[in-house]
């Protein structure tokens, strides 16, 4: 039986985290592994984390591991995604909670793509990527949650350039899938998104300052015209 390794970020996310947990827990069919990555949490977050065991779930393993400082989302899913062991690897927001069978329907989607994305449910709406998102990068990945095969972790799809902090590492992501079979979304799989309110011990400038340098960077490598994102942090 394959197995499927589901890297989980964590920055201060805790009730929300509960929510994302026990929705994995219930839905996910296949045999797994979840790998909780905490990007230097306050203590109650780390406490939980810390004391955090999965007795009610027999197919899965745990796996925790605290960086030594916070270095935002996409070290965290490099630290991740080398931590895991599956045949597929799926990313999570620690604020996401997945629809039954989510993770056999985005297995089944990797036949013909390289990068599987639920859709998102939305005021009872279905959605892939919000307008502005769609505008500048209609072939973006669902940086919330998403799924490929182990195969291509290292020297294809990962790790993200060390340039990409907190927001851009979905756009590189996305743009290296393009160049083997793509990235789909798969109506099989939804999420609900919530508000983490991780960021709220983080200064809100610097927070603007480390996304708007990452678009930056990522409209210098990509060639991509980012000005309507530049706009929209400004």
């Amino acid at each position: 039986m394959k197995k499927l390794s589901i890297v989980i970020p964590v920055f201060n996310a805790l009730e929300s985290l509960k929510i994302t947990l026990h929705s994995v827990i219930n839905n996910t069919d296949n045999l797994y592994e979840i790998i909780l990555v905490d990007d230097y949490s306050d203590e109650e977050s780390r406490s939980f984390i810390d004391g955090l065991r999965l007795e009610t779930s027999l197919n899965c393993r745990l796996t925790k591991t605290r960086n030594p400082k916070h270095l935002w989302t996409n070290a965290s899913w490099n630290i991740g995604v080398s931590l895991s062991t599956g045949d597929y690897i799926a990313i999570l927001n620690s604020d996401i909670s997945v629809s039954p069978h989510w993770d056999t329907a985005l297995i089944e989607q990797l036949k013909t793509a390289t990068i599987a994305c639920p859709y998102e449910q939305r005021n009872n709406v279905l959605t892939t990527l919000d307008p502005l998102i769609e505008k500048v990068h209609p072939g973006m990945i669902k940086g919330a949650c998403f799924m490929f095969e182990s195969g291509y972790k290292f020297d294809w799809l990962f790790p993200i350039p060390e340039i990409f902090t907190h927001w851009c590492g979905d756009n590189f992501l996305a743009d290296r899938a393009y160049r083997a079979k793509g990235v789909k979304f798969c109506k099989g799989a939804i999420i609900t998104h919530g508000i983490t309110h991780s960021g709220r011990l983080i200064d809100p400038e610097v927070y603007k300052k480390v996304c708007r340098q990452d678009v930056l960077n990522y409209q210098q490598f990509s060639g991509r015209d980012m000005s309507l994102v530049l706009e929209q942090i400004s």
